[in-house]
């Protein structure tokens, strides 16, 4: 629906009608907001790695976690129920940095792997909701120094993803929550301040003569083997508007089946990836209370936090 314009009135009733210049000037203001917009997207993930990793916060302690080799993946990670729907089914790899397919992603965060497995965090069938606890067992990461102080920022808030699946289980749309003083908070709207995202999941169905990929296969032809792709959309300031032509995709692969399966290429994928990414930093897991010693300290090693008691 056009914009409503107003007119400005002069003596004797007549109105004045905007200029071309003014139309022009409200225009260009709104593309400078557009331009600003995709310019944060880009730099914030950076800038706020700097300002923090600098001087982490002392308050911050995810006190327990576990080292494993990755290749073990999945005998340190429950799988999910084997009554489930087939879509929460096995071990799923975010491949945000667009190693082995396609990623539009300007930031990939050091996140691994998931599984809809966690016992505290079951389906809810009447809603088709399910969480999963980015700090719970279900959850993996790089052994680095960026994943300590996510692991830490995202206990200190008990953050957890709830995936809102739609009645065929084809997609679903993501709220990120946090748990503070025994008041959560759940929200659609991700980001603050100017920069708002929507999260959202989509299944893809792979062609079988297609998939797996063959072993010189485009990253795009790769992607489409896929079993989701990871939407991420912009919002207008303030509202629930997508911006157009703004949209982000990464690709999320199955890498293995409950029983602990692999499923390849992408396992092997995942492994070298994962292995790429592990630098292990004993002084920074010093300084958020992690001990690495021992598995930590090996140059194959992820991760996952540890609930107290477990």
């Amino acid at each position: 629906m056009p914009e409503a314009v107003s007119y400005e009135q002069i003596p004797g009733g007549q109105d004045v009608k905007p200029s071309a210049s003014s139309r022009c000037g409200l225009l260009c203001c709104a593309a400078c907001v557009i331009i600003l917009v995709v310019i944060l997207v880009l730099i914030w993930p950076a800038v706020w790695w700097q300002l923090t990793e600098s001087n982490p916060p002392k308050n911050l302690r995810p006190k327990l976690v576990s080292f494993f080799e990755i290749e073990n993946l999945t005998a340190n990670m429950p799988p999910a129920p084997s009554n489930y729907p087939d879509v929460l089914r096995g071990y799923i790899w975010m491949d945000q940095a667009g190693y082995y397919g396609a990623s539009q992603v300007p930031s990939a965060s050091p996140d691994l792997v998931l599984s809809f497995g966690d016992p505290l965090h079951p389906l809810d069938t009447t809603t088709r909701s399910i969480r999963v606890n980015t700090t719970g067992p279900c959850w993996s990461w790089a052994n680095n120094a960026r994943a300590y102080l996510h692991v830490a920022t995202d206990r200190a808030s008990n953050f957890t993803y709830k995936f809102m699946w739609d009645e065929s289980f084809s997609s679903a749309v993501i709220y990120s929550c946090t748990s503070t003083n025994g008041h959560e908070s759940c929200r659609l709207n991700h980001g603050n301040g100017l920069l708002q995202l929507k999260l959202l999941i989509i299944r893809q169905s792979p062609a079988k003569d297609m998939c797996p990929p063959a072993p010189r296969a485009t990253k795009a032809d790769r992607a489409s083997c896929a079993k989701f792709v990871r939407v991420t959309r912009l919002l207008f300031p303030g509202t629930s508007w997508t911006i157009p032509f703004l949209q982000f995709n990464y690709y999320v692969f199955q890498i293995a089946g409950d029983d602990g399966t692999p499923v390849e290429p992408y396992f092997t994928a995942y492994v070298d990836f994962a292995k790429s990414q592990c630098q292990p930093a004993a002084a920074s897991a010093q300084g958020y209370g992690i001990n690495c010693e021992g598995e930590c300290l090996k140059n194959s090693s992820a991760f996952i936090a540890v609930r107290p008691g477990q």
